[in-house]
């Protein structure tokens, strides 16, 4: 077999989720192949402790960097503040304050926003004050919660800057961003390979736009109706596949196109080729008996920072 890099389960900035996963992945990797050593002797040096494969610790290290820039060397809690209904469910919240608490001087510790307090000017938990705070959930939730609760305390602590919180960042990170990429007159703006490897999205809406290849249309709606079998609607915001609509699966065209016009903030979106987001991955053969790559589907997040060299 020829050298093979590595492998991942999701790497997505949006939550702690994005990050763990792999490490999880990497663990239960780790725990198959000792299995399967037992069984049989394989000539594969495998290793499931490289750096690249644990991005969890990196995402670890930037809450301390942004610790250390705002308090220097001194001690102090980093705050992982969730729903309240998802403190005991999510378990990559509670691995992320895990992590935080192998840090020398730092300590970290899992809250609803709700628990967060003000004393002597400082924003605390339980009395220790919180120098940053990483929100695992959107602005618009935020919002809704001080709508029920007095969250004076978390909004006091994004006054201040201590609060990172990269699912809060609409519109920069809704899907409708992908029409921006996919457009005629602005696709020019992006590389050639981030075009590529984007799929045709428009916000869904009475309109004249156009199609994924570069064709006039003057209704996007019902040109929607008609194209239905390739395409997909989905919630321009959302998660874990809520309010999505597929083509070919789901077949009443006509009620999805109304509950997305009723509803509003839908996009429009082609369906992605299989192979446009695809990795080889080790797996076994059990007709020859042996390990082979296979190509398989993944979901795999484009990501760009200060140096856009790759996605």
């Amino acid at each position: 077999m020829d050298r093979f890099l590595g492998y991942h389960a999701e790497w997505n900035l949006g939550s702690p989720g994005g990050w763990d996963y792999q490490r999880i992945t990497q663990e239960i990797g780790k725990a198959v192949w000792r299995k399967l050593l037992q069984i049989r002797r394989i000539d594969i040096d495998l290793d499931f402790d490289h750096p690249m494969l644990h991005p969890v610790n990196g995402f670890v290290n930037m809450l301390k960097e942004a610790h250390r820039m705002r308090e220097g060397s001194n001690s102090g809690m980093i705050a992982v503040v969730a729903e309240e209904e998802t403190l005991e469910d999510v378990v990559e919240n509670s691995n992320l304050v895990k992590h935080i608490n192998k840090l020398n001087g730092l300590s970290g510790a899992l809250m609803a926003p709700h628990e967060l307090e003000v004393r002597d000017g400082r924003v605390c938990f339980k009395g220790t004050p919180v120098s940053i705070i990483f929100m695992d959930f959107n602005t618009n939730v935020l919002l809704d919660l001080h709508r029920k609760h007095s969250l004076d305390p978390l909004l006091k602590a994004v006054r201040e800057g201590r609060v990172i919180n990269p699912r809060g960042t609409e519109p920069i990170n809704a899907k409708s961003m992908f029409e921006v990429i996919t457009r005629p007159e602005t696709k020019n703006l992006f590389r050639k390979e981030t075009v590529r490897r984007t799929p045709w999205t428009r916000q869904f809406y009475p309109r004249r736009t156009h199609g994924p290849g570069g064709e006039d249309i003057p209704d996007l709606i019902e040109w929607t109706r008609s194209n239905w079998e390739s395409l997909v609607l989905k919630p321009e915001r959302g998660y874990s596949g809520k309010g999505v609509r597929v083509g070919g699966i789901n077949l009443n065209v006509d009620d999805i196109v109304s509950l997305a016009l009723k509803d509003g903030n839908y996009i429009v979106q082609e369906k992605i080729p299989l192979n446009l987001w695809a990795e080889e991955m080790p797996e076994l053969d059990l007709e020859k008996k042996c390990i082979k790559l296979a190509v398989c589907q993944t979901d795999f997040r484009c990501l760009f920072g200060d140096n856009t060299q790759h996605v």
